[in-house]
């Protein structure tokens, strides 16, 4: 956040350095140095750079998403975020051709070093070139880095600005599930994180395979070079299947962390109702195979990523040993240089940067990155609530001259008003947007077969198959009572500065007018408006449920 002395607002020494210092980060040393000699305080921390506002990230982010017309997350982050993007690829582009010099440069250098005729002045300009190279890579290695990290810092930040922003105005049915909520903000938005550093290793691991291709071709044949790209080609292959593995079981991994969140939450909600009940045992065991279902899919993923990387050390051995192998078998006539020998290693030792590393980790991070997407997209298009009591001001204006209009201190009317819980059907049908991209759905869709399978899974135990009966009973009670009980005949004005108590016996309705001025009731008598432009704040009660009848729940015996 931007932190404020007073009224001024502290300013970033990255918006003030040259290139130098933003390629050298020579802009924190007076902080390092401040550091060394004091404990930091909160004062002694500067504000963001410009391009780190976070009011400013939430507003594109929701400007391209909510545009005009709607778009997908993914290419909304897309246009947000697509000067970061342009930044580093072209840095990490220059980074694997400064990698590629060197792989190229380094056996002319052996062969300059093996030679007793070579001239000087070609020997030192080969070993300034490979210098020269090895501080290009270093420079656009760290830039490359602090672009992509920080635009997935920022990306992260965004996305949950907006999740949170979405999570206001959702309609009340909607923000049940805490175990989704909860992990959509703390596990799902982290996926940023991890995929930024790698993502555009696909498109750049083609352009340094041919680039490799042909410097290895030129050293000791093309059968050669076609026998060792070959092998990296099959290690290729088995990434990009393992790749579809990695988003079947983060789609499991996702779908179990939101039930056992939500188990966990609910638990703590009504603690008291667990104790009175002994329910400890049952419950703790219903936890714990949450748990369990969690964790196997979690290890499985482990296992396979374990799997994955094993061909970063694999891969450049194997590709060496075929081809020589090959160079051996099909050339034998011809003399493997040192300098050919050299030449290969190192090629094949870029393409283990950029295959065996960089596109291992893009193809684990990047299905789960979707996987993510598409959940936080899915929460995006749930119903918002829709108004339903008028706006003061307008009443206002429409109505000149009413003096009680006209009282700036007037913030809710109520006449005659009468409010009615929505049904199931009124809630299967509100106003959630039907917009939605053709590659999304199919994933979401996915995700949510997931969930009924575990679904499944659950009632095939005793307390599953009981807690199903309650909730059928319960859910049957409730729509009885939505379809008929009304908070009706109210005359309320409430005015700045007022305290106003509701009061009733239960069952009459206090809830329903609560929910009814916050738009979360349906309005079905009467007129209601209140100030749209003031601030709303509600601290509903925790309820805790008994293991009796709803009856004696509601009237406690």
């Amino acid at each position: 956040r931007t932190m404020t002395t007073g009224e001024e607002e502290k300013h970033h020494p990255y918006d003030a350095s040259g290139v130098l210092g933003k390629v050298t980060y020579s802009f924190v040393v007076p902080l390092l140095r401040r550091g060394a000699r004091a404990p930091l305080t909160t004062e002694d921390v500067p504000g963001l750079p410009k391009h780190d506002k976070i009011s400013a990230l939430v507003r594109r982010v929701e400007g391209h998403y909510w545009g005009k017309k709607r778009t997908s997350l993914v290419w909304a982050l897309v246009r947000c975020f697509w000067p970061e993007i342009v930044a580093s690829g072209t840095l990490t582009a220059l980074e694997y051709g400064a990698v590629l010099g060197q792989a190229a440069t380094l056996g002319p250098f052996v062969q300059w070093v093996q030679s007793s005729s070579a001239s000087l002045p070609r020997g030192l300009g080969l070993g300034l070139g490979l210098v020269a190279l090895s501080l290009a890579q270093m420079v656009t290695h760290h830039r490359a880095f602090y672009i992509s990290w920080r635009g997935g810092l920022n990306c992260r930040v965004a996305t949950t600005a907006v999740l949170h922003r979405k999570l206001l105005r959702a309609a009340g049915r909607e923000v049940t599930d805490a175990g989704r909520i909860y992990t959509l903000v703390a596990n799902d938005a982290q996926r940023f994180d991890q995929l930024v550093n790698f993502m555009h290793a696909p498109w750049l691991g083609l352009v340094a395979f041919g680039c490799v291709f042909a410097l290895i071709a030129l050293s000791v044949g093309p059968a050669a070079s076609t026998a060792g790209c070959g092998v990296v080609s099959l290690s290729i292959g088995l990434q990009l299947h393992l790749s579809t593995k990695f988003k079947v079981l983060r789609q499991r991994s996702a779908t179990a962390s939101d039930a056992r969140v939500k188990l966990a939450a609910e638990l703590f909600v009504g603690v008291l109702a667990v104790k009175a009940a002994r329910w400890e045992e049952p419950l703790a065991a219903e936890v714990g195979e949450r748990r369990k279902a969690e964790a196997n899919a979690i290890l499985r993923s482990q296992r396979l990523k374990a799997v994955n990387s094993t061909f970063y050390f694999a891969t450049t051995t194997l590709a060496s040993l075929a081809t020589f192998l090959v160079f051996v078998f099909l050339e034998p006539r011809r003399r493997l240089t040192l300098a050919d020998a050299a030449t290969v290693v190192a090629s094949l030792s870029v393409l283990r940067l950029v295959v065996g590393k960089n596109l291992a980790r893009f193809t684990s991070f990047a299905p789960e990155l979707l996987v993510a997407l598409d959940r936080m997209q899915s929460f995006l298009q749930a119903a918002e609530v829709a108004p339903v009591l008028a706006d003061l001001n307008a009443h206002r204006a429409a109505a000149k001259g009413d003096d009680d209009v006209d009282d700036e201190k007037l913030m809710v009317r109520l006449s005659k008003a009468a409010f009615r819980w929505p049904t199931k059907a009124e809630d299967s049908s509100g106003s959630r947007d039907e917009e939605d991209s053709s590659g999304s759905s199919s994933r979401v869709e996915e995700v949510q077969s997931l969930s009924r399978d575990d679904d499944v899974a659950e009632l095939r135990s005793p307390l599953g198959r009981a807690l199903k009966k309650f909730d059928e009973a319960l859910d049957v009670e409730l729509g009885a009572v939505a379809e008929t009980s009304t908070a009706s005949g109210l005359t309320l004005e409430v005015r700045r500065g007022e305290v106003v108590f509701v009061t009733g016996p239960v069952g009459s309705g206090k809830s329903c007018v609560l929910a009814g001025l916050l738009d979360e009731a349906a309005l079905v008598g009467g007129t209601a408006a209140r100030r749209r432009s003031a601030e709303v704040a509600f601290a509903p009660q925790e309820a805790t449920v008994f293991a009796t009848t709803l009856r004696k729940n509601i009237v406690f015996g």
